[in-house]
């Protein structure tokens, strides 16, 4: 809880670290769909819809800026999808931890 109160929520909308962990979660839960007449999601579209519904107040700069480091996330490479078997290995260490 400790480290919440000393989260500044203003630079957090362009903070490099928190932007990489919502776009792993965008990698990682965003899937296409399965019916090839369907376009793929817009994973970007995805990114700045989290942006404004958890900072409402989030100026257009400051989503310009957000995505202007995700882009530089992806053309370096920083954004990952998690291997299926990473995510198995996690929920079983997580499952026997809990017994």
């Amino acid at each position: 809880m400790e480290q919440l109160q000393n989260i500044d929520l203003k630079e957090l909308k362009v903070d490099i670290k928190f932007i990489r962990y919502i776009c792993e979660l965008i990698e990682n839960q965003v899937e296409p769909s399965s019916n090839e007449n369907e376009p793929k999601p817009n994973k970007l579209l995805v990114f700045k819809t989290i942006l404004t519904k958890l900072f409402p107040q989030i100026s257009s700069d400051e989503i310009n800026c957000s995505i202007k480091i995700v882009e530089f996330l992806l053309e370096n490479g920083l954004v990952e999808k998690v291997k299926q078997c990473a995510l198995m290995k996690y929920h079983f260490l997580k499952k026997i931890s809990l017994n």
